[in-house]
Order: C-alpha cells, then structure tokens, then sequence
C-alpha cells in the first residue's frame, strides 16, 4: 500500500528529529539525512507486507535489554524509517527508526556483505516488534536498566547512570568555558581522549567517568576512530581543536 507524500514527509521529519536527538554519531554519518529518512520510509513500507512474527531472541547486554523492553510492547505501526546504506568500502549498513523513540541498527564494526542480507536482517529485526525477548543464560539483567546508559569505546562495553537533562546541560557549558571550545569539539575531544587513554596526570579515573558518562547522555553509543572522525567531518570540528 502507498502511502500519500504528507504522510511520507510527516514520517521523514520524525525520523529526522529522532535520530538527532537520540543518535548524533548515526547524525555525524549521514549527510542529507532528510532525504535519507523520506527514501527510508519508502524502504520500510516496501519491506513490511514481508515481516512475519519470529522467536523471541535473547540479549547479553544492557543495550539489548533497553532494546528488548522498548521492542516487547510495539508494533510495526511504530516505525518510521528503515535506512539501508552502503558503506565506503562496499558493505551495507541498517538502521531502524520508531517513535516509541528508537533508534537501533547494524553494529558498527560488523555491517552486512549485501544489501539482500542487510533486508533480511531488517525483517528479521522487525518480527521480533512485539514479542518478549529473554536475556541470555549467561547475563544478569541489570536493575532499574532504565536509569543505566551503555557506550562501548573500542568493543569495550561501560555502563554509567542517566543524567537529568539540566545536569548534562551543566557538565557541557562548564567544559566548553574550562576548554575554550564549542560543544562538538568538546565531545569529539573527550572520545578522543577515551581512544588515545591521554587522560590528565592524577585523575585518569576521574576523567575516564566523566568523559563516559557525559558522552553516553548526549547520545553517543559507540567510541572508535572512525565515529570520531566521522562526527569532526560532520560538525566542522578539526582534529587540532581536541588536544
């Protein structure tokens, strides 16, 4: 079934203001992303009549848990947008966008060899909208996983509070009047601080939690060269700026 351009535009515009908010680093990979987000509406409609309901998965992460329980009560009406993208190095690449507000996809170190296996996974992804997954036999779901955030820095995986959004606010004008830099660089400085492990002499605790923890409250859900890279393209930031 088509559905009409308001509709279309409408959906495109969710997506657009979901991923900003909840997914700068899928944000800083995207350039044109409204026009993405329209051709990813278009991609979901033509892959649904193909979903069908699948066995529950399991989870092994605090991530897949968050996941698991937005999954368990939605429905496909839920999503927005599919996006499939090939990469620089001919790979392919799939994110999911629904209003319950979510947004999840490929790994970033591990996208599909085809754009046919990057559909199939999506469909896969999409069938399990509704059902319960379990956690896995070896993983201990974490308490209160609400109030927990999950970033991986490298495949290492970390797990830090949820900060109030007035305190994120906060910890962001500070740095930016400690630094001297803008909120971009002081993000993009701090996960190159994580990457590089350049923390200041006598609070390299303190400054690992920090940057952890201010980073996964604005959103970022992986560290690696590349996200980094990608997000001082995006934003303008030079590399210079961090040090």
């Amino acid at each position: 079934m088509r559905i009409s351009n308001s509709i279309t535009c409408d959906k495109a515009h969710k997506a657009l203001a979901i991923i900003k908010e909840f997914s700068p680093a899928l944000l800083a990979t995207r350039p044109n992303l409204y026009k993405r987000c329209l051709g990813g509406v278009a991609t979901f409609e033509a892959l649904r009549p193909r979903v069908k309901p699948s066995e529950p998965v399991t989870y092994c992460s605090l991530a897949g848990q968050q996941l698991a329980q937005k999954i368990a009560t939605a429905s496909l009406d839920n999503v927005l947008a599919v996006l499939i993208e090939e990469t620089p190095d001919h790979k392919w690449q799939w994110d999911v966008v629904s209003d319950i507000p979510l947004v999840f996809g490929s790994p970033v170190d591990a996208p599909c060899e085809t754009r046919e296996q990057a559909e199939a996974t999506v469909i896969g992804a999409l069938g399990q909208f509704g059902q319960q997954p379990k956690p896995a036999e070896d993983y201990e779901p974490v308490p209160d996983a609400e109030t927990k955030r999950q970033i991986r820095v490298n495949g290492d995986i970390y797990i830090v509070s949820e900060w109030p959004p007035e305190m994120v606010d906060q910890a962001i004008r500070l740095g930016m009047q400690v630094h001297l830099l803008t909120e971009d660089a002081l993000l993009a400085g701090l996960a190159n601080m994580l990457l590089r492990e350049s923390y200041p002499p006598n609070s390299r605790d303190e400054a690992k939690a920090v940057a952890l923890s201010l980073l996964a409250n604005c959103g970022w859900t992986h560290v690696t060269q590349e996200v980094v890279e990608d997000f001082c393209a995006a934003n303008g930031v030079e590399m210079g700026e961090m040090a």
